[in-house]
């Protein structure tokens, strides 16, 4: 298995030890709505997609988490060298004990989740919302506030 496999199994065991200590959303967070994507597997961007069933390169991404209690999130870059958006999700989050817990409604509810630190969060993406076989991905956005 590969390093980045290994940091984002570590990275999920911490989060879901901080969210089984939490007990609901705490609403003294001040959480900024418009994030943008800093790193993705540890590196800086263009980011190339592991295991993914077609070339996808992401070049950026925003996320935009809604005091509504919704999230959007949008990864532009390029598909077999074509340019556009390579990847939306968008659902319902919570938070607690500075963990995020995102629930995708692209994904059928399946929940991932992210640690919020200072003005920025690190999320163990699902691999599956780019067509890849790798179980999570990396990713560090920081507050575009």
């Amino acid at each position: 298995m590969s390093l980045s496999y290994f940091a984002s199994s570590s990275l999920l065991a911490i989060a879901l030890a901080a969210a089984a200590v939490s007990c609901g959303g705490d609403s003294s967070l001040q959480i900024p709505n418009s994030w943008t994507l800093q790193t993705a597997g540890g590196a800086a961007l263009p980011f190339t997609v592991p295991n993914a069933e077609h070339d996808i390169v992401i070049t950026s991404a925003t996320a935009t988490v809604a005091d509504n209690n919704n999230y959007t999130m949008t990864y532009a870059g390029t598909t077999d060298g074509v340019a556009g958006t390579v990847a939306t999700d968008n659902g319902t989050w919570t938070i607690g004990s500075s963990t995020f817990v995102f629930r995708s409604a692209v994904l059928n509810g399946q929940t991932y989740i992210a640690a919020l630190v200072g003005s920025t969060f690190r999320a163990a993406v699902p691999g599956t919302l780019f067509g890849s076989s790798t179980q999570t991905l990396d990713m560090l956005f920081s507050s575009a506030q």
